[in-house]
């Protein structure tokens, strides 16, 4: 390099390896060159001159654009940092978590096989279903299909007075108020047989069902008037341990 030039082939040449990627752009010095050029006593009237100073200051300006980009490329970066991610995520409220944890959640449900024949018994039944505004404790319940199919429920002409008496049981024990469905099944006799006269009681409109599905909960409570829901739907119930 040439001793009075030597400042600025210095410094284009770092530009060219910066740009053709041979340098890491973050390794110059910027503040050091500008200093240099600063100090070094620039002949105007030399064109030679003026142009290679205007070249080597080009080359910073593209120094300083490269280490710009390398910046904002590496600070993106961080946030998939393992260690950043888990600092990050201490510093969330239970509610920013939760959120997250909602917009995540992709639930899984399981589901009992039908046969043939409970599904054709299910088809038959709802077929014959008066609508909700029209029923209340006088059902026309479909004929059961086969007496082997559910050999452990009831028989419709006992359905009106079963339906009655856990009605009552259930006013007297909610008050009117909710109370957890399974506490409430459990409470005295067959778990299944009081689920599937409840059932008919929900279905009738004169108890309704609520669902808390993080707490993993089902409430229920009587209501004085029928229900008209504009959506209905069922919900699948599940006994665990003794059924007596």
């Amino acid at each position: 390099m040439s001793g009075q030039n030597e400042i600025y082939e210095r410094i284009i040449d770092l530009s060219i390896k910066v740009v053709q990627g041979k340098l890491d752009p973050l390794d110059v010095d910027i503040g050091r060159y500008l200093k240099l050029l600063k100090e070094k006593e620039l002949d105007i009237s030399n064109v030679s001159e003026l142009y290679m100073d205007i070249y080597a200051l080009n080359g910073l300006v593209l120094i300083l654009e490269a280490q710009y980009k390398r910046l904002k490329s590496g600070g993106l970066g961080l946030y998939i940092e393992p260690l950043l991610v888990k600092l990050k995520a201490k510093q969330l409220s239970l509610e920013s978590i939760s959120r997250i944890f909602i917009k995540c959640w992709h639930p899984s449900i399981s589901i009992q096989i039908s046969t043939t024949e409970s599904i054709i018994e299910a088809i038959n039944y709802y077929n014959q279903l008066k609508p909700i505004n029209e029923r209340r404790f006088k059902i026309d319940a479909a004929p059961i299909v086969s007496a082997t199919s559910i050999p452990s429920l009831i028989l419709p002409s006992e359905l009106e007075d079963m339906m009655e008496k856990l009605l009552k049981e259930l006013w007297k024990e909610s008050g009117g108020d909710w109370i957890e469905y399974y506490t409430f099944i459990s409470k005295g006799g067959d778990k299944v047989e009081r689920a599937y006269i409840l059932s008919f009681i929900i279905t009738s409109g004169w108890a309704e069902l609520k669902l808390r599905r993080f707490e993993d909960k089902i409430l229920i409570r009587p209501i004085k008037s029928v229900a008209q829901p504009d959506d209905v739907y069922s919900v699948a119930t599940e006994l665990k341990g003794d059924t007596q």
